[in-house]
């Protein structure tokens, strides 16, 4: 495996492993406020869960709608994301 593809895959790993400990930290410390929270307002519980899906990384259907439509318009320009992940990889170099 080149040096290359093992720090693309080291840091895939490093940054799921950060990812998930982050998830169960939130899920622990913050439940029992959550719950209280979606009794007394509904639709501020709603707004915050769906902006911490957002800031976690987690794409809405309009989110995706609007990648591929990117997609297909730089796609006619050469740009494909074959391209975007070789981009993507110098920049780890770096």
């Amino acid at each position: 495996m080149p040096r290359d593809e093992l720090l693309v895959d080291f840091q895939q790993a490093y940054h799921g492993k950060l990812k998930w400990q982050a998830e169960r930290g939130e899920e622990d410390l913050l439940t029992q406020l959550k719950s209280i929270l979606n009794e007394t307002d509904p639709t501020t519980s709603r707004i915050l869960g769906w902006s911490a899906k957002r800031s976690s990384g987690e794409k809405s259907k309009f989110d995706q709608w609007q990648n591929d439509i990117a997609d297909l318009a730089l796609s006619s320009y050469g740009w494909t994301k074959e391209r975007d992940l070789k981009l993507s990889r110098l920049q780890i170099r770096r």
